[in-house]
This record gives structure tokens, C-alpha cells and sequence, in this order.
């Protein structure tokens, strides 16, 4: 490990700040239950240069639901949200014009076929920051057509629902109109796992979508750079036709910038820099780059999600020194 992280220093070469592209809005979302993502408000000098990056910090689901087992969100949840700071977290992050996204499930391997769960769901998490003085601009739907599609480039997912992509986009389309009834400035956008969804079922599912009606607002790619070594395929070129694709529809195109399931800090931004690295010629290209966790500590029952820990941005390895440094790094 420390040979390799070596080598991603050299690759990084000198740490300098540098200007944001132009229009490209930068997401941070902590990892489920990371164990100071509340410090983020009530420490804000401890994050000074990765809050003046980014345009959104990103919540999951379950830190704004009416209840949360903390086995599940550790002390992330509503209550603590709403107390961390005078007049709550959500009002601090508009007053400082950053903007709220939630990641949430629309097709869901656990409620197949029971759609409407899941738009209570993201209308209680809309309406509880709404309450406490925020306003969520973003929902990006966690990777229905991974969850919805029994079949995928020959292989099973692990768990599904057994439905086709068109069934998948039917439910997909009526969650999107059904919030944005009720919520019409609300950004509802895909999220898809590549290359586990192939290039072409991607666009069959935007596609499937466009002829019910529903022109996504933007697509993020949840990119796997060992997935596309093992199966041996042109990434580059297959996410330059997925940038192209959705730039003529006129949706904003994203990459995820994660790393995998490991122990600790350290392993998780040398995995992450694996696909900072295979996607530094794309990443200029793109709308969105979403600094996002959702990675389990292996072995752990129930899941352990804590890695990385947010701060501070100068301690090596915290998720906001990752930010900074891996957006100086594309930005060169």
C-alpha cells in the first residue's frame, strides 16, 4: 500500500489551487453513517477551501426520514440535523447558497412493484428540509434500472425485481411526475451503474424514458474501473458516447468519484484515485462530478458505512482533503 500511494502522489504531482471549470457543480455526499458528518456544520473552518468547491452536499434518504435505527445512520438523523447548529443545518446550507441533494430509491429491489412507497418516501424527505428552512434542489434516483431489470449484459443481478427495462422506465416516469406535482422545481435525475449496465442498456433506459414523456434533468454515472478491466471493454470511448448522448438531449452528464468496500481511510482514496486516474481525460467534459460514499467496511453485519471520515480537510485521507485534492488533480 504505501508503494502504491507512492505512485498516486507522483501522479498527483504538486498540490496548487486551481480555478473551477466553469459551470461544472461539484456534489459531497458522506457516507451513510459517517461518524462526523454533523462537525460539517457545526466546524466549519475545519473545511473551508472544499466548501467554497462545491455546489451541493448530498444526503441519503435515511438522514431525513421521520425516524432512522442509528445501526443504519449512526448519529445521522433528522433530529440531530435540525439541532447541530441555530436554526438547523438545512437553513446553514442555504444561507451559505449551498444546495441540498438527496439519493434515493425509485425502483427498489425491496418494493418491486410498490412505487408509491417510494414517492412518500422522497416527498417526506423534500417536505422535512422544506420545514426546517431548506430547500432540496436535487433527487437522484439510486440505480432503478439496476434494481428494476432481472437481466443485465447476460448476468443476474443479485437481487431484483424481474422487470424489463420499458417496465422499469413505466415506473420510473410516474415517480418523476408524481413529485414533480407536488414539487415541480425539484431536479430528478438517474443514477446507473456502468459498465454493469452496458453503454446501450443505459441508453435504452433514457430512451424508454423520453417516449413516456420524461426528459431527465441529469445522469450520473456510478463508474467501476476494475469492473471494465476485468471485461475488457473501451471505457473512454463508451463514456464519451454516453457524454455525447445525453448532451444532445440536453442532460447534464456526471461521474461519481468513489472508491471500493475497504478498512479504512488510506485504502479508500488509493482506490478512489484508480478512477480519479482512468477518468482524468473525461472529467472536463463533464456537468456533474459527485464526491460520494456509500462503501461498507467488508465483512461487517449489519453494514458498517463510516468511510471516509469528512474532516478535517487538512488531515490526509479525510473525504474533504480527497475533494480538494483530487480536484486540483483533474483541474491541471
Amino acid at each position: 500500500m504505501k508503494k502504491y500511494l507512492a505512485v498516486l502522489i507522483l501522479v498527483l504531482g504538486v498540490y496548487h489551487m486551481t480555478e473551477a471549470k466553469e459551470n461544472q457543480k461539484v456534489f459531497l455526499g458522506p457516507n451513510v453513517q459517517s461518524r462526523d458528518m454533523l462537525k460539517l456544520f457545526s466546524h466549519p473552518e475545519e473545511w473551508e477551501k472544499a466548501r467554497s468547491q462545491i455546489d451541493i452536499l448530498q444526503f441519503y434518504f435515511v438522514h431525513l426520514a421521520n425516524r432512522c435505527d442509528p445501526k443504519w445512520c449512526g448519529n445521522n438523523v433528522l433530529n440531530n440535523f435540525v439541532e447541530v447548529v441555530p436554526g438547523g443545518a438545512f437553513k446553514w446550507l442555504k444561507d451559505r447558497d449551498i444546495e441540498i441533494g438527496v439519493e434515493i430509491g425509485a425502483v427498489k429491489e425491496y418494493s418491486c412493484g410498490e412505487i408509491e412507497i417510494n414517492i412518500n418516501d422522497a416527498l417526506v424527505a423534500i417536505e422535512n428540509v422544506e420545514y426546517y428552512g431548506g430547500e432540496v434542489s436535487y433527487i437522484a434516483m439510486d440505480e432503478p434500472f439496476r434494481a428494476g431489470v432481472k437481466q443485465v449484459n447476460g448476468k443476474g443481478s443479485p437481487v431484483h425485481c424481474g422487470f424489463t427495462i420499458e417496465q422499469t422506465a413505466e415506473d420510473v416516469a410516474y415517480y418523476i411526475q408524481q413529485i414533480n406535482l407536488r414539487h415541480p422545481k425539484v431536479k430528478i435525475g438517474l443514477v446507473s451503474p456502468y459498465p454493469f449496465l452496458t453503454k446501450n442498456e443505459i441508453m435504452q433506459a433514457i430512451e424508454s424514458l423520453e417516449r413516456l414523456g420524461i426528459k431527465l434533468p441529469f445522469f450520473h454515472l456510478d463508474f467501476s474501473y476494475r469492473h471494465a478491466l476485468d471485461i475488457e471493454i473501451d471505457f473512454l470511448s463508451e463514456i464519451a458516447e454516453l457524454q455525447d448522448f445525453c448532451k444532445r438531449r440536453g442532460i447534464k452528464f456526471g461521474i461519481i468519484v468513489i472508491g471500493g468496500h475497504v478498512y479504512n481511510d488510506k485504502q479508500y482514496f488509493a482506490e478512489t484515485m484508480i478512477n480519479a486516474i482512468a477518468l482524468k481525460s473525461i472529467v472536463d467534459r463533464c456537468d456533474h462530478v459527485i464526491f460520494q460514499s456509500w462503501i461498507r467496511i467488508p465483512g461487517s453485519n449489519p453494514y458498517i458505512k463510516t468511510i471516509p471520515n469528512n474532516l478535517p480537510e487538512s488531515r490526509l485521507y479525510s473525504h474533504t482533503w480527497l475533494l480538494n485534492t483530487i480536484l486540483d488533480y483533474f483541474r491541471k
